[in-house]
């Protein structure tokens, strides 16, 4: 009997080590139900023995807003985040910075950083190169403003830049929609709608809406206390006062809007 039970103890630890390339890799063996995935060959005993890799090892992955994978990633990969075996690694989509033109990184960048655009780490923003002059299309400028929560309104329900009732965005400038973005939607947090871009209509001039300069937003009391109490007073224009962000751009309230120059 005594003799029994030891071979039994050492066919166990035999077993249980010999699953230690399941274990090292966050699985355990059986030939029950898998909630995670399978991997066969890293278990001890019969064929139908396999290795069970729970996903629930993929949270701090899945919190970061990636997925676990072992094929290509559309984004960026990072290791010790995902269950698994080594090549098994955490992709984070950044595609909302890639459609603002823009790379994530951690590194110091040379043109607008932008943050709220890429996965994982607060640190990793969105590094968008431009040239202020570079002018972008109504879907293209639609598309960065609606990555971070902006809306476009127009009274007449189109985005012709031809017929004043539309509210179009077609070749404003880069450097207004990224100003829009890091100057008042993400600091602030306000709800923020435009209700005029590039359209016919406006006044003419160097720095006008039509050069795509100009954007003009809808008044909402977050928005009024945030730019008025944020950037401080420069000058009239007219009736209407002018505040100047530390970059240089102006903000002024006029009738029914904000009225904002990138320059």
């Amino acid at each position: 009997m005594k003799v029994a039970i030891v071979l039994w103890v050492l066919g166990r630890a035999l077993f249980v080590k010999a699953d230690t390339a399941c274990t090292d890799q966050g699985g355990y063996c059986h030939t029950g139900s898998c909630g995670g995935f399978w991997k066969s060959g890293l278990c001890y005993g019969p064929a139908e023995r396999r290795c069970c890799i729970d996903t629930a090892g993929d949270s701090e992955c899945t919190s970061a807003g990636g997925n676990c994978q072992t094929t290509t990633c559309s984004g960026v990969f990072q290791s010790g985040l995902c269950a698994g075996p080594v090549d098994r690694r955490c992709c984070l989509q950044d595609s909302a910075c890639i459609d603002a033109g823009g790379t994530c990184q951690t590194t110091a960048c040379s043109g607008t950083s932008m943050t709220g655009l890429c996965s994982g780490p607060t640190d990793r923003r969105c590094c968008v190169q431009n040239n202020g002059e570079d002018k972008l299309s109504h879907s293209e400028a639609a598309s960065m403003l609606s990555d971070t929560g902006i809306s476009i309104s127009s009274s007449g329900g189109c985005s012709d830049r031809y017929d004043g009732t539309c509210t179009s965005l077609e070749q404003i400038r880069r450097a207004t929609i990224t100003g829009t973005i890091n100057e008042i939607k993400i600091p602030s947090g306000c709800s923020v709608t435009v209700t005029g871009g590039t359209e016919t209509g406006h006044s003419s001039g160097t720095y006008s809406h039509w050069n795509g300069y100009k954007i003009d937003l809808r008044l909402n009391s977050c928005l009024d206390s945030y730019i008025t109490t944020t950037f401080p007073f420069n000058r009239w224009r007219g009736s209407d006062a002018v505040y100047r962000s530390p970059s240089g751009n102006d903000y002024v309230k006029e009738g029914n809007h904000w009225d904002n120059t990138y320059y």
